[in-house]
């Protein structure tokens, strides 16, 4: 199965300190692979760099550093274009000429370089240029024509419309341009109203545009077992052809076999299939949202629950953040185009994310959800009672003054402003806890027994609360 095609992604930073260097940069961004003279630093009053990375995925997650440091100043990251590079070096030249430059040639031929350099670097860019653009149009009635979407994208040089198309839950149109460029100056049209709606206008992705054609397709083509009734003697030899070429076909060992990066095998009698896995993390979800309100949220209904990973916190509540793994690139490139659709009042947010990156985040919870559960079982608080009702902190650390508690260890349990002779003391681990039960609880204090019994933090949190 082959993946979905990549195309190189350039970021625009802003406030890079003066000191910084594409080395600084690139360790910035470890992990992400930058080719080599991909990092542009253009400086100026915003400290600008431009930033060309290999893939989509790559640069989205590159976007996530913004608002980090980067040598002690927080950067910021925006998505650019090659245009947008080019132009800004195209103005560093001539803001130069007539100064430095055009006294030292040596120093314009090097900047002159810079820019052939980018030209160079941008081929890929004008090839993408030749492909076509897509979008998608939300808002719209379901009455809409054709040639009202032509005459809305007025401006557009439009190649073809496809109207009345479901999008998870949503009901959107698609349109195709002449190129990705032409794409990207149709978000303009965007909260433009029409129709008495606010018509919403995003990019989406080539693969949606073909899985939609191909749905239509199917409508107008005969099935495999409409074709079996309609010609079954083709189709049975066929099926003869295929049991003797099955059985004539030698045994692959499976066990031998080494799994490509990224894929796991599925072991069937004498053969073996790769199968890909791609991974989304979906953001900004309603906390009570369920698998099955997921699945039909993405209109995903065959993705099995193992599939679809809740985000759980340190206290294992779900959060807004979810990972979907499809097995299908057309349903991978279904979901990322769902970038920024409603769901309820919030629009949410799906980003491509590598399965190492999302074993990694899921770790860390898991990690962080076993520490509080341990820490919420954890008894190394002590509720004390039986002292006088004017008793003070410093007199109740003494008590304990051998197992280490100092005074703001201690809380003294009131009853509207006034003691009521009961405190929770903090004791610094279980075991030291469990120790100055067994030792203090029964012993006298001015004359009355103290009576210890051992908590856990949620307890504690119950007894303070009460009080």
């Amino acid at each position: 199965m082959t993946s979905l095609p990549s195309m190189a992604v350039i970021l625009r930073l802003q406030g890079l300190n003066v000191e910084a260097g594409s080395g600084d940069i690139r360790k910035f961004f470890h992990g992400l692979c930058i080719p080599d003279g991909a990092v542009h630093i253009i400086g100026g009053k915003l400290g600008e760099a431009f930033i060309i990375f290999t893939s989509e995925r790559d640069g989205q997650l590159a976007i996530r550093q913004s608002g980090k440091l980067l040598r002690g100043s927080t950067v910021t990251l925006h998505i650019s274009s090659f245009a947008e590079l080019k132009h800004k070096m195209t103005m560093q030249l001539k803001k130069q000429k007539g100064s430095s430059v055009a006294k030292n040639p040596a120093s314009k031929t090097a900047v002159t370089h810079s820019v052939k350099l980018c030209e160079h670097q941008i081929r890929g860019e004008e090839i993408r240029s030749s492909k076509p653009g897509y979008l998608r149009l939300y808002g719209f009635p379901n009455t809409i024509t054709k040639q009202e979407i032509y005459n809305f994208l007025g401006a557009l040089s439009v190649l073809d419309v496809m109207v009345n198309v479901f999008q998870g839950r949503d009901q959107c149109c698609l349109v195709k341009v002449v190129s990705i460029e032409e794409a990207e100056r149709g978000l303009k049209y965007s909260r433009i109203t029409q129709l008495g709606s606010s018509i919403q206008v995003r990019l989406a992705h080539e693969r949606l545009w073909t899985n939609a054609v191909e749905e239509c397709e199917k409508t107008q083509t005969p099935t495999s077992s409409d074709q079996e009734r309609l010609s079954p003697e083709l189709h049975s030899g066929k099926r003869r052809l295929e049991d003797r070429l099955i059985a004539g076909s030698p045994k692959q060992h499976c066990s031998e076999d080494r799994l490509l990066p990224g894929s796991r095998r599925r072991h069937c009698a004498g053969t073996t299939v790769f199968v890909t896995e791609y991974c989304v993390m979906v953001q900004n979800l309603p906390k009570n949202i369920t698998k099955t309100e997921i699945r039909g949220l993405f209109s995903c209904p065959n993705i099995p629950n193992n599939k679809i990973i809740h985000v759980l916190n340190k206290w294992g509540e779900r959060t807004p953040t979810a990972f979907i793994v499809f097995s299908h690139p057309e349903g991978y490139a279904s979901a990322m185009n769902m970038d920024g659709s409603l769901f309820g009042t919030k629009p949410i947010s799906v980003s491509s994310i590598t399965k190492e990156k999302m074993r990694e985040i899921l770790h860390k919870n898991k990690l962080a959800n076993v520490a509080s559960s341990n820490a919420l079982t954890t008894l190394s608080y002590i509720y004390a009672r039986n002292f006088p009702a004017d008793v003070s902190k410093l007199e109740v650390s003494d008590f304990f003054g051998a197992y280490g508690v100092c005074e703001w260890n201690v809380t003294l349990l009131e009853d509207n402003g006034r003691g009521i002779g009961e405190a929770v003391v903090q004791l610094p681990c279980e075991q030291r806890a469990r120790d100055a039960r067994q030792a203090l609880n029964g012993k006298l204090f001015m004359g009355e027994q103290i009576l210890l019994v051992c908590v856990s933090p949620q307890q504690t949190k119950a007894i303070l609360h009460k009080a």
